[in-house]
């Protein structure tokens, strides 16, 4: 996703680990360790010197698409970050097979959203995503990948292959950045 991104000339994309996972860990750190991290790797990339100003999307896969909503709901209590917008891969809705829905990290996202989700993927129904987004103060949109999981994966018997896949979210993410900085631009 983010070479696709980079390649398009799209966004320019930091890929870090937390580092539980770089410890090799199995278990997450605390929400405050995890956010100190996101935080880190966000002012490294806005204080890179080949990054002109800019716009800046706040996102992540999974654990990391959390972090970012529970960034930019602490935004409100100034501890957070803010962004055009945020873009989800894999949000962790809730544990699988089951229906407890983990909101908290949503609880103050204003900005645009944008969420990746597969129809298979164990950690976000769909049933329970679309109720959840309701509450949110500006709508999200959703792209969903057919048959995807939640690293949006595809079986082999799927009618796409995988590469099709990738290259439909990297355009989806990239039209939502454009339609975003262009909306910021016409105010």
């Amino acid at each position: 996703m983010a070479e696709g991104l980079a390649d398009r000339r799209t966004a320019i994309v930091i890929r870090f680990n937390f580092p539980y996972r770089e410890r090799g860990a199995s278990s997450p750190s605390s929400m405050d360790s995890l956010a100190a991290a996101y935080r880190r790797a966000h002012d490294t990339l806005a204080d890179y010197e080949a990054c002109t100003p800019g716009p800046i999307f706040l996102g992540g896969k999974s654990l990391g698409a959390k972090v970012a909503a529970e960034l930019v709901s602490r935004h409100h209590e100034g501890e957070g970050l803010l962004g055009e917008g945020l873009v989800f891969l894999g949000f962790p809705l809730h544990a699988p097979d089951k229906e407890r829905v983990r909101t908290g990290s949503l609880r103050r996202v204003g900005i645009p959203s944008l969420f990746i989700e597969g129809t298979k993927d164990p950690f976000c129904n769909l049933d329970l995503l679309y109720p959840a987004l309701e509450d949110l103060a500006v709508p999200a949109r959703v792209f969903v990948v057919e048959d995807g999981g939640h690293s949006l994966e595809v079986p082999k018997s799927s009618a796409r292959s995988q590469k099709e896949v990738y290259d439909s979210v990297i355009e989806e993410i990239a039209g939502f950045i454009r339609e975003n900085i262009d909306r910021e631009r016409q105010r």
